[in-house]
């Protein structure tokens, strides 16, 4: 007589938004061996966050679920004014899993001193921007533009995790190469350079939005610096849709972008 399997299968978040069993053995030796290909292709690292560093953050997806339309573009983003000061209390938290885990940021981003700017994202619908950089410069001044160290991103939705398209350019640096699909999985950090080229617009059938968090690591020097994000003119295309098939994502919608020289918003948040 055979055995009745168990019907106790462990759901993770992110896991309804699959269209295939991504817990299987295959999946899990595919997932492992992207993450390898992407830490190699784009030098990018990525760390765990734990439930207490998580929570903080999580907080601002509560507050922000039903905050004002300001752009015309499917991505809104807002800055998060007191993001440094989040990092310095995550710092001198009296929770060891604060302090172990800022010991852990530090190494990854490969600095001590530094400053952090934060900003808040979602996706208004399912639409796939233009590949851009995200830069600081004094006021207007073109001239004063510059990258920042390190880009961060995380999931701040408790049910979903969060995409990114990442490109390259080819040697002639006119043409981009075929991007990657990246997934950060909820609970996860990626660190990419300052430099990294990428795009958003992602929003899963079941999500409010995807809310999630891009963090700008920059010198001290630069804190009053505002960002902007600027596009790449070049030739380009998107991932295609056989990997985006992969994943219960809304239909794409049609959308003005505002994607050239843009100046993130910023609005008043919630003490953490």
């Amino acid at each position: 007589m055979s055995k009745k399997k168990s019907s106790n299968v462990r759901v993770c978040v992110g896991d309804v938004d699959y269209n295939f069993n991504p817990r299987g053995t295959l999946s899990k030796k595919k997932t492992k061996s992207l993450n390898i290909e992407w830490n190699k292709k784009y030098n990018t690292s990525k760390i765990e966050l734990p439930t207490s560093v998580q929570s903080r953050f999580n907080d601002l997806y509560l507050f922000y679920q039903n905050a004002k339309i300001v752009r015309e573009s499917n991505v809104q983003r807002f800055e998060i004014k007191n993001m440094n000061e989040i990092f310095v209390e995550i710092k001198d938290s009296k929770i060891e899993s604060d302090r172990k885990w800022y010991r852990q940021f530090t190494q990854a981003i490969g600095r001590q001193e530094f400053y952090v700017k934060g900003f808040l994202t979602w996706s208004r619908d399912q639409f796939l921007g233009s590949p851009g950089q995200t830069y600081v410069q004094q006021r207007d001044e073109k001239r004063t533009k510059v990258s920042p160290f390190k880009c961060c991103y995380f999931s701040i939705d408790p049910h979903h995790d969060y995409y990114l398209q990442g490109w390259t350019k080819m040697d002639n640096s006119t043409v981009m190469n075929t991007p990657d699909l990246i997934r950060i999985r909820y609970g996860n950090m990626r660190i990419f350079p300052g430099d990294f080229i990428h795009g958003g617009g992602f929003k899963n059938t079941s999500s409010s939005g995807n809310f999630r968090i891009q963090l700008l690591i920059i010198d001290d020097g630069h804190k009053l610096y505002k960002p902007s994000n600027y596009s790449n003119d070049i030739d380009y295309v998107n991932v295609t849709d056989r990997e985006l098939s992969c994943y219960n994502l809304l239909k794409p919608l049609e959308y003005r972008e505002i994607s050239v020289n843009i100046e993130l918003q910023s609005v008043e948040q919630p003490r953490l």
